[in-house]
């Protein structure tokens, strides 16, 4: 499965097992698909699913065909499993040999999974959930800025009328109590509490 995916790059002329369309800019040479892209063409067609996943499945597999952590971590880790001091910077091997067996065992255990899902195919379906997926994100693009605005200028016009109806609140404290002030019915205490002032003040 996975050879001829090397070999039908090859036979294209590329280096890569995901070759890009399109150069990254006029001039450049067409390198791999970016990551990303390929993140959402598998999701678009399974329906839901990341580069987690798909390493955790992996992670899982491996171990269910009776091989250990290690060699899980061989394969995933960026560091390749190297743990301790020693591996990291005396052991300069690529382990490529034991690596080459782990994948053509998760590779062999794909092989009917994968069958099973060409046979089952549905290619219409799929076009439908791929063209459904990518209208989803466009407008959700598209939304959420005219979105973010409206809920935004919305909490402001709250925050401003609170703000509005506390000050007039206070004018209208002040105000009484310049006019009882001013009539000499309130005490100076009672101007302090009414216009929350220290008792020094």
């Amino acid at each position: 499965m996975f050879a001829a995916a090397i070999e039908e790059a090859r036979a294209i002329g590329s280096d890569y097992v995901f070759p890009g369309v399109r150069p990254r800019k006029i001039g450049d040479p067409v390198l791999h698909l970016n990551a990303s892209s390929l993140t959402h063409e598998v999701g678009d067609v399974t329906g839901s699913t990341s580069p987690h996943r798909m390493r955790l499945a992996f992670g899982s597999v491996i171990v269910d065909l009776g091989y250990d952590e290690k060699d899980v971590a061989m394969v995933l880790d960026h560091k390749e499993g190297h743990k301790t001091t020693t591996a990291r910077h005396y052991v300069r091997s690529d382990r490529l040999v034991r690596k080459r067996a782990i994948l053509e065992a998760w590779e062999g255990s794909l092989e009917g999974p994968v069958a099973e899902a060409v046979r089952t195919f549905d290619p219409v379906a799929t076009m439908e959930r791929i063209r459904a997926a990518r209208k989803g994100r466009q407008k959700g693009k598209r939304k959420r800025v005219p979105q973010l605005i409206a809920e935004y200028v919305q909490k402001r016009r709250a925050t401003l009328r609170s703000e509005a109806d506390a000050l007039a609140e206070d004018r209208r404290i002040v105000k009484e109590t310049l006019r009882g002030l001013g009539e000499r019915t309130l005490s100076l205490a009672e101007v302090r509490r009414r216009l929350r002032l220290p008792e020094d003040a």
